[in-house]
């Protein structure tokens, strides 16, 4: 079984798959179906969450379900081994090949052409904003976006990689966790008991499933909490919770009952305030026309008429602000930065186009008191991200 979530769902997936409604999970401890899929021929071997489908692989199809009412599509493709999704496009990992699909139409995959040197087969894949990261038995590789080698390590007996701000997370069958930056080299380690089962990364940490139970890492190998419980199939981190699954059913573990007092919730409005924020800043410090538009179900935005990539904007803002990480590592998130900032007068929209509340600064240095001290760094980065 896996499951996935994003602001409003927590999603399980076997054979088909099903949404249960969060509020109700951590409020009441119930098991609310939302909607259930028609029954796959194979067993699901990963889910993930996009902004208006989720995303998952058996071991011959992508599926895409629609949110709203499980409607279920398949896509052939054969020796899947791992899937990666940012905001519009998606990658397939086979055995051999490494191909590129859209998130709104999946149905057609471009083979991003992995270089014949590369091992076979291989095993697993994550994607930061510039590099996919793959895997094989025994190597890590770092490819650009068009798929040409960039770099390589000897690395063996990866079973998973994920993605972070500085680099990818390599897991080991051995039990040890490798922290990597961007060109492969070594950051920090830790190690883990049990048979491993399943990591998420996420803002400021590593989760990790295994046969002994539950383990969170920080970025620097220490051990931060841990749940030892030997019964637990998968899981799924939230903002504030962790969703666990038994064979009793699921359950919502609280972060502030694992991380102690020191754990200050995320606040979903904060960080939608954070990402306009930012566009406000910059668009002040510069001088330049700032125009935020809706196309096609995303947020258009322009600066001089010039395309800003929002995507790249929440990743490298995220190296000031690591919540922000979340609408990275899990673009089912992406919608709550135009639902939450609507329904706090965030934003406005009126024709397609959204306008930004003018006091949306003086907003967040009421919430966020580090915003403005990183006023240069935000402008800059903002900048970077701008189209030619």
């Amino acid at each position: 079984m896996v499951l996935m979530c994003d602001e409003k769902v927590v999603y399980l997936g076997e054979y088909d798959v099903k949404a249960f409604d969060k509020q109700e999970l951590i409020e009441r401890g119930e098991q609310k179906l939302l909607w259930q899929t028609k029954r796959l021929q194979d067993p699901i071997k990963k889910l993930l969450a996009g902004k208006d489908y989720v995303f998952g692989i058996t071991s011959s199809h992508l599926i895409r379900v629609h949110k709203e009412d499980g409607q279920l599509e398949e896509f052939p493709v054969e020796d899947v081994q791992d899937i990666a999704l940012s905001l519009n496009e998606g990658y397939i990992l086979t055995k051999t090949d490494l191909y590129r699909f859209s998130t709104e139409k999946p149905g057609k995959f471009t083979n991003v052409g992995a270089p014949a040197k590369l091992e076979r087969p291989f095993v697993c894949i994550s994607l930061s904003k510039d590099y996919i990261y793959i895997a094989s038995k025994e190597f890590i590789y770092r490819l650009s976006k068009e798929g040409g080698l960039l770099d390589e390590k000897a690395f063996s007996g990866t079973l998973a990689l994920l993605a972070t701000e500085e680099g990818p997370v390599a897991v080991k069958e051995s039990g040890e966790v490798v922290f990597f930056d961007h060109q492969l080299e070594s950051i920090s380690s830790c190690s883990y008991q049990g048979e491993f089962m399943k990591a998420e990364y996420n803002c400021y940490h590593l989760y990790l499933l295994s046969t002994e139970g539950l383990f969170i890492f920080s970025k620097l190998g220490r051990l931060v909490a841990s749940i030892k419980d030997s019964k637990y199939i998968t899981f799924t981190e939230g903002l504030n919770h962790v969703y666990l699954l038994k064979e009793t059913g699921l359950e919502a573990a609280s972060k502030a009952d694992l991380f102690g007092e020191d754990y200050q919730n995320i606040d979903l409005v904060t960080l939608s305030a954070i990402v306009l924020g930012a566009l406000h800043l910059y668009s002040q410090e510069t001088g330049k026309k700032l125009e935020i538009h809706e196309k096609l179900g995303y947020i258009d935005v322009r600066v001089d008429g010039k395309g800003l990539d929002i995507y790249s904007v929440t990743y490298c803002l995220s190296k000031y602000f690591p919540e922000l990480f979340v609408y990275c590592a899990n673009p089912g998130y992406y919608e709550a930065i135009r639902e939450f900032a609507a329904e706090f007068n965030l934003i406005s929209e009126e024709g397609g186009k959204i306008h930004l509340n003018e006091s949306l600064l003086k907003l967040l240095e009421e919430r966020h008191s580090t915003f403005l001290t990183f006023k240069d760094d935000i402008v800059k980065t903002v900048g970077s991200c701008q189209g030619k």
